[in-house]
């Protein structure tokens, strides 16, 4: 198994997590809050806003420049 292959198993195994976390918080009886309010209530601060700006740009430079 070549370490590209691993890493997209990885990113992948991540968005499915995140995609069946969703799906609890917005269909079943646990008390999860969805995504989008996890983010507004981060998003209120400023760190938080500069360090989500910064993985943008680490993700853009590492997938789309390179």
């Amino acid at each position: 198994m070549s370490s590209h292959l691993i890493t997209v198993l990885a990113y992948a195994l991540i968005a499915a997590l995140l995609v069946a976390v969703e799906l609890v918080a917005r269909f079943g009886t646990a008390r999860v809050p969805t995504l989008g309010s996890l983010l507004r209530g981060a998003l209120r601060h400023r760190a938080a806003q500069f360090g989500l700006l910064l993985a943008w740009w680490w993700i853009g430079w590492h997938f789309f420049v390179g």
